[in-house]
């Protein structure tokens, strides 16, 4: 609904409206509620079937009969095809990170740079970024003035001078802290499980990995699946 819509509705007048017509809208209000969490659940327990079938027990029941694909009356054909499930949990992404980098693949990790600080340190936020942007090695005020100046000149963008000194000489304020963090996307890492296995590789204990075989459909353009 659009908003015009939503205030013309709004502006209707009211002076008919009895208890018992709230009363009934609650009771719809209720109603469609319930629809809604029903339908979500619903939708759920489909996705959970169509998981079963397509990744347990049709891949198993045509493995079962020496079949790789099967074509339906419709047009439509199911091929099993072998897929790959690769996690890293949060306690072992340092480790997978390491091994990663120093077996030449540390091109696939993305790195985080985290930030937390109190309340009220809005201005540090800006500094830092403005710092991570364009770099930062002062020596003394006079250093930090003359970045504070390039700084401005290239952002067009005034800077707490106070603020932006004092964390350039004595660092982050009080309750600030920082982390970086390996991570790598999980696409990413599944496409690159997949080359090493295909490749007869070997990964460490900290990625975690399965393999197994998935039915796949391909239906025909203006072919519709049907439960026959």
């Amino acid at each position: 609904m659009a908003d015009n819509e939503y205030a013309a509705d709004a502006d209707m007048p009211t002076s008919n409206v009895t208890v018992n017509d709230v009363l009934a809208l609650a009771r719809d209000y209720l109603r469609a509620e319930m629809e809604v969490k029903e339908a979500e659940e619903a939708f759920e327990r489909a996705k959970a079937r169509l998981k079963e079938l397509a990744e347990r027990t049709l891949p198993a029941a045509m493995e079962a009969v020496g079949m790789t694909s099967v074509k339906l009356d419709n047009g439509a054909t199911i091929t099993m095809k072998p897929e790959v499930y690769a996690s890293i949990s949060e306690a072992d992404q340092q480790d997978a990170a390491d091994w990663l980098t120093s077996n030449g693949h540390g091109g696939i990790i993305k790195h985080e740079f985290v930030v937390t600080t109190p309340k009220g340190c809005g201005d540090f936020v800006d500094i830092l970024m403005a710092m991570l942007r364009h770099g930062i090695g002062c020596e003394g005020r006079a250093e930090a003035e003359t970045l504070a100046d390039r700084i401005e000149r290239r952002t067009n963008k005034k800077l707490d001078r106070v603020a932006f000194v004092q964390f350039a000489l004595q660092g982050a304020p009080e309750g600030a802290e920082g982390a970086i963090r390996a991570r790598v996307h999980p696409q990413t890492l599944r496409k690159f499980v997949r080359e090493v296995v295909a490749a007869g590789g070997e990964l460490p204990p900290s990625i975690k990995w399965t393999q197994f075989n998935k039915a796949h459909v391909k239906v025909p353009v203006k072919t519709s699946l049907s439960h026959e």
